[in-house]
């Protein structure tokens, strides 16, 4: 018990860095968040009661216990409508309704551990350590592709099959009905994550971490750099989209982490960084235009415009069949709604498999909770940060991940000493 205290305490933050890389790792990451996803949140679950009881003298904040209590009823009652298929296979729904109470509970229990500032340095320097390593693997990838892929190999979850490395995902391996392996590689930054898509949510984060907690840090420039290629590579429409929201709601925040060391300076270099900061993001506006990466999502034949559209008339069809429930996570309902596949955005999800209050009550928890995490100044730059994670929500199916079980609980969760 004294160990564990005394890691907690020490000053490089042991014990908080472990537990950020729990969360992170345990998040979809194709190793230990989808391959070994139970055993992963099992582990986790119980390393977090551990120091829950140990490092926490007090219980868990009220107000955290009352948005849990909120959450689970909801589930119960969503599951009353859906008795037939409990019923018709109790052990796969009911597991799946316990995983998700376990990772809101994990959520709960490190929002209650950890404050705002230690998640902070802990997350940003994890995630630039993930980045670095990503783009390693991606530059490899492109200079020789065969040496790449051969160094890797095969996992598989359910029916997907990745090509992949405990630290990089290369893309998925089909089997066609001719029994033709093929391997669609990427060509796209995924880091230790299943796809592109959904490791640019996890550097946004950092990106806004770094830009509000930017007095935390002796490398801002190096990190903000190493954030904005990796972005880059992942050639996410919705990052994309993203930094040039971002750009226009906290611009002054981007130049202040570029140039941090000259903050001080006089009011005249104060500008000339702006302008330099304007030069490079507009250059990487121009960039992204001309790479045709957003204009191609839009066009008819594009799998993810296709997909998405999918994802709506899917949610559509089920908010006509049970509007206060949804269609549940099982068989019965998926099939009264005519439901074809599962929508692969968090909101529409949710609506799909609770129902629209479980859905609008957990969007809200979340926008409270990024607002609290990221404190923004003025309402304007309120609405660019709900509007920045309204999109990362819209473009993956996110809400079983810890990370973003524990942006549910940070309205509550406890600041410094100095009160940032």
């Amino acid at each position: 018990m004294r160990i564990i205290e005394r890691l907690y305490t020490n000053k490089n933050h042991v014990l908080n860095y472990f537990l950020t890389l729990l969360i992170i790792i345990s998040s979809k990451t194709l190793f230990f968040g989808i391959i070994y996803q139970k055993l992963t949140i099992h582990f986790t679950l119980v390393v977090f009661l551990i120091v829950n009881m140990i490092i926490k003298k007090n219980m868990v904040k009220k107000r955290m216990l009352q948005i849990y209590f909120i959450f689970c009823v909801l589930l119960l009652f969503v599951s009353l409508f859906h008795i037939e298929d409990i019923v018709y296979d109790t052990k796969s729904y009911l597991g799946a309704l316990v995983l998700f109470a376990e990772i809101l509970v994990i959520g709960m229990l490190f929002a209650n551990i950890v404050n705002r500032e230690e998640f902070a340095i802990c997350y940003v320097n994890i995630m630039a350590i993930i980045s670095c390593i990503s783009l390693f693997f991606y530059f490899w990838l492109l200079i020789d592709q065969s040496s790449a892929v051969s160094a890797s190999s095969i996992f598989i979850s359910g029916r997907s099959k990745y090509i992949a490395n405990p630290l990089y995902t290369y893309g998925w391996q089909y089997e066609l009905s001719n029994g033709y392996i093929y391997n669609s590689i990427f060509f796209r930054n995924a880091g230790p994550f299943w796809e592109p898509g959904g490791f640019q949510g996890f550097i946004v984060i950092g990106l806004f971490f770094l830009m509000n907690y930017k007095h935390l840090f002796k490398k801002t420039k190096i990190l903000m750099i190493i954030f904005l290629v990796t972005i880059l590579t992942t050639q996410s429409t919705t990052a994309y989209i993203i930094i040039i929201i971002s750009f226009i709601g906290i611009g002054k925040k981007y130049a202040d982490s570029f140039f941090t060391d000259n903050y001080n300076g006089s009011q005249k270099n104060r500008y000339f960084n702006y302008f330099i900061t304007l030069i490079i993001l507009l250059l990487i506006a121009f960039f992204v235009i001309y790479s045709n990466t957003v204009s191609n999502k839009f066009s008819e034949d594009n799998g993810s415009y296709i997909a998405r559209s999918n994802d709506i008339n899917t949610v559509l069809s089920t908010m006509l069949y049970n509007p206060f429930a949804g269609i549940g996570l099982g068989k019965t309902g998926a099939e009264l709604s005519n439901r074809v596949t599962v929508s692969a955005t968090t909101i529409l999800s949710l609506i799909e498999s609770f129902g629209i209050p479980f859905a609008l009550l957990y969007t809200y928890f979340f926008f409270k909770g990024c607002i609290q995490l990221f404190k923004p100044e003025n309402l304007f730059q309120k609405i660019m940060y709900i509007c920045c994670f309204f999109l990362i929500l819209m473009s993956e199916t996110l809400y079983y991940l810890p990370l973003y079980a524990f942006i549910l609980f940070a309205s509550e969760q406890k600041c410094s000493k100095n009160n940032y």
